[in-house]
């Protein structure tokens, strides 16, 4: 067992209006975590305005 941790943590953008925001996140742990984006308090569903990929990457990609 090896508890959850950010190798690659969230990072903050300046996104112009109508641009893309791509947030990232690399972490481990055993058993590996799960991760879960949330928007103004609510889960991201993948969607037309939200696209979000898991692989060994967590990546959420945001359009406005």
């Amino acid at each position: 067992m090896e508890p959850p941790r950010f190798l690659k943590p969230i990072n903050g953008l300046d996104v112009p209006e109508g641009g893309q925001a791509v947030f990232e996140v690399v972490v481990s742990g055993q058993p590996l975590p799960e991760v879960a984006w949330f928007h103004e308090g609510r889960p991201i569903q993948h969607g037309p305005d939200f696209q979000v990929a898991l692989s060994t990457e967590f990546r959420c990609v945001f359009t406005n």
